[in-house]
């Protein structure tokens, strides 16, 4: 979702690309010496909202500032983790192993 990146590029102040994992096995197939000999594909398990709502208010009450500003800090952690979490939604992993091939070897 484009729009959900530009949401998250905006809120961390940061220029991320979107990935998929057909980007990535790509990446090491290129490799002309590299041979696959794991695959996993995992699914990462998702927080809702009251999960996340009672992590940043733990989070801020820790926090050595002034009672006044533990609001303002809230809010703000609640929107970054909100943004962080719906992109998570959209988030699984995979793990891959390869081996080095050297080309000649006998084995």
């Amino acid at each position: 979702k484009p729009e959900l990146l530009n949401r998250v590029n905006s809120t961390l102040g940061t220029n991320m690309k979107a990935f998929s994992k057909a980007d990535w096995i790509q990446a090491f197939e290129d490799q002309d010496n590299l041979q696959q000999v794991y695959f996993y594909d995992g699914e990462l398990q998702h927080a809702d909202e009251s999960t996340i709502e009672q992590y940043v208010e733990q989070e801020v009450e820790s926090f050595e500032i002034p009672q006044e500003l533990k609001g303002v800090v809230k809010d703000k952690w609640l929107e970054l983790y909100q943004v962080l979490f719906e992109n998570r939604k959209l988030l699984n992993y995979c793990i891959l192993i390869y081996r080095k091939v050297t080309k000649g070897a006998w084995w």
